[in-house]
């Protein structure tokens, strides 16, 4: 599908949504209430639990009647229909579980008591709801124990109906999709858009969607309202061509940047800027495929919208950039599949390696995209004698996370807690606490230095988070995609594959990671000259000496009870500590290098815990170490200043 089209579908799309008829008006109020009505019943009935009805078909032949109702009463007669269809729900045997409120914000019932309602279905939906006990459901299991959920792919709707379903099994489509994350998605309350009011806003894309294309865009918009960057669509790549140019382009200093170019293409070079592509200004393309386009923050929405811009139909296209010697354009050809393409972009480097720096340190480098768990012994009896240890994040790891904690902590590690959607009562979580690694004593005693960016997504921010643990661990990078956890599946009609992220991954003290992604301790981006110098600026930063040759006094020391909060600061920090007699106290701050840059207590103090304000608005950005110093010794704790 061309792109001019792509985008004149698009934009026809957003700006008749809204002009429906008071008679659509009135059909599309009724599907919102249709569409959580039938969800709950699905979830929580106990006839449907055990699949003794298609729930899916009793929607389908409902659907119709619905928007032929004359009335509110004779809507609410065919609801009360729809509600009571499976027969009468089991009656409990035991009580209800209580669930703690922060863990039950993907169930509220309040709905029930909407004016549109008569008391006979409200009467209904409570009936269901006080008799619901948890209990297995056909529809839904865990991928593992306490993992996330899995959902039946009901393919009855796939190929019958093509890739443009009729009207009411696209319906079907957006109803399974909503309440399956109405009720399970474990990130809904970070959404920026309240999900009853996303409903309202899909329900007259789906049902006014004309053709394949107008039904696949109005998937993407409803995966692009989850914020999710684990969101992503399969089936729908014809809408933007299934072939690739032999050049890679990203988003670098608010421009978009040819990064890397085969050498079967001489005229571009790393470091051009795109202008113009496919006869479109680059800002006006890329602002009109972002209206569809996923991801958890907005550097992972803009990483999507260039590769949906570079892709498009087999053959010549049109490309403008600039660069030093001017503006010039050239065409191309899109020939490669995504297998070739995929291929360019991979690693071809050594797996690891080691080099010396500046003839003072050591550093082994390993590249963790092409890193296998058969291969982790070996590295770290090359790299063990090394000062530090690059671990390269800006690709997706191989598993290997479970194996090097072994070489790197001496028992379990406590690397995360997740929330668990609780597939026996939908719309309730519960906290898992995971354990990785094993009891050793061989511990590998140098630094690690963890580099990640934009590329860094799900079991590679779950990597960093275990690997940042290590007492001698520095982040190197910038922000990374914010999905970390297991993914779902969610089946549509027409074929069309939906995932979303399906555990609430938490660091150990509970600070979330969703939307927010893994914060390096130094910030670094590559920038536009860096690439044409073919600089990989992040890597220059970790070969840098001071990172392990740092002053003696900021050294980390096991045991400490300094505390330091919030860490990371952008303004001022809490500080607390405790001390168990009388005595000598001195309290200094510390820059990477082993340089003093603040002094916060020189005095004698009392016996228990102090706290204090530490004012940090005048630092620049990095890392810091605070350094407690009395007669029991020298303690430490790593301070990062934003």
């Amino acid at each position: 599908m061309p792109k001019s089209i792509l985008i004149i579908v698009t934009i026809m799309m957003i700006t008749t949504a809204n002009l429906y008829s008071q008679d659509d008006s009135t059909y599309f109020n009724r599907l919102f209430y249709t569409s959580k009505v039938w969800g709950f019943v699905k979830y929580f009935h106990s006839e449907v639990a055990d699949c003794s009805i298609n729930w899916d078909s009793v929607l389908v032949a409902k659907l119709p009647e619905i928007k032929n109702a004359s009335s509110n009463t004779e809507f609410n007669t065919i609801l009360y229909d729809l509600i009571t269809n499976p027969g009468e729900t089991a009656l409990p045997t035991e009580p209800l579980p209580v669930v703690p409120d922060s863990l039950m914000f993907n169930l509220n019932t309040s709905w029930f008591d909407d004016e549109i309602f008569t008391a006979e279905v409200k009467d209904a939906l409570d009936t269901i709801h006080s008799r619901f006990r948890p209990g297995p459901h056909c529809l839904v299991e865990q991928a593992f124990y306490n993992g996330n959920p899995i959902f039946d792919d009901d393919d009855q709707y796939h190929s019958p109906s093509g890739n443009y379903p009729e009207e009411e099994v696209r319906i079907l489509g957006l109803f399974r999709y909503w309440n399956i994350i109405n009720y399970f998605f474990p990130y809904k309350n970070l959404m920026d858009q309240d999900w009853d009011e996303t409903l309202i806003e899909l329900i007259p894309l789906f049902y006014e969607a004309e053709n394949s294309l107008e039904y696949s865009l109005a998937a993407m918009i409803m995966a692009k309202r989850i914020n999710d960057s684990h969101a992503f669509i399969a089936g729908t790549s014809e809408n933007f061509g299934s072939f690739f140019p032999r050049f890679a382009m990203g988003y670098f200093e608010d421009e978009t940047v040819i990064y890397k170019v085969h050498n079967s293409i001489e005229e571009l070079q790393p470091g051009d800027i795109v202008r113009v592509l496919d006869g479109y200004d680059i800002d006006y393309l890329r602002d009109s495929l972002e209206i569809y386009t996923h991801g958890s923050n907005d550097i992972a929405i803009q990483y999507y919208v260039h590769d949906k811009i570079i892709r498009g139909d087999y053959g010549s296209f049109d490309i403008t950039v600039e660069n030093d010697n001017g503006i010039s354009t050239y065409t191309f050809s899109r020939n490669w599949g995504y297998n070739l393409y995929n291929d360019f972009l991979s690693n071809t480097g050594p797996v690891w390696y080691d080099t010396l720096v500046d003839q003072s340190c050591l550093f082994g480098y390993v590249d963790m995209e092409l890193l296998t768990s058969d291969q982790v012994g070996d590295m770290m009896d090359d790299l063990w004698d090394t000062d530090a240890i690059i671990f390269d994040v800006r690709g997706y790891p191989q598993g290997t996370l479970w194996t090097l904690v072994y070489y790197l902590f001496t028992e379990p590690l406590h690397i995360a807690n997740f929330t668990v959607p609780d597939i026996e009562y939908p719309g309730t979580l519960f906290w898992n606490e995971e354990t990785i690694g094993g009891y050793n004593s061989a511990l590998y005693s140098g630094h690690i230095i963890i580099l990640f960016d934009i590329h860094t997504i799900s079991q590679a921010e779950y990597t960093c988070m275990g690997l940042d643990q290590f007492p001698e661990s520095i982040k190197i990078g910038s922000t990374t995609q914010a999905a970390d956890g297991n993914i779902s599946a969610i089946y549509m009609p027409g074929t069309i594959y939906m995932w979303f992220t399906g555990l609430g991954t938490f660091y150990p003290d509970y600070t979330p990671t969703q939307r927010i992604g893994i914060i390096p301790d130094i910030e670094v981006w590559p920038t536009i000259e860096g690439i044409r110098q073919g600089k990989d600026e992040v890597l220059e930063v970790a070969f840098d000496c001071l990172l392990v040759n740092q002053h003696e006094m900021v050294v980390r020391q096991t045991g400490s009870n300094i505390e330091l909060f919030p860490n990371p600061s952008s303004g001022s920090a809490n500080l607390r500590f405790t001390i168990h007699e009388t005595q000598f106290t001195i309290c200094e701050l510390f820059d990477i290098s082993g340089v003093m840059v603040k002094s916060f207590i020189n005095e004698v103090k009392n016996p228990g815990t102090h706290e204090m304000v530490v004012e940090l608005r005048d630092l620049k950005p990095g890392i810091y170490f605070c350094v407690l110093k009395t007669n029991a010794g020298i303690q430490t704790k790593k301070l990062i200043k934003l």
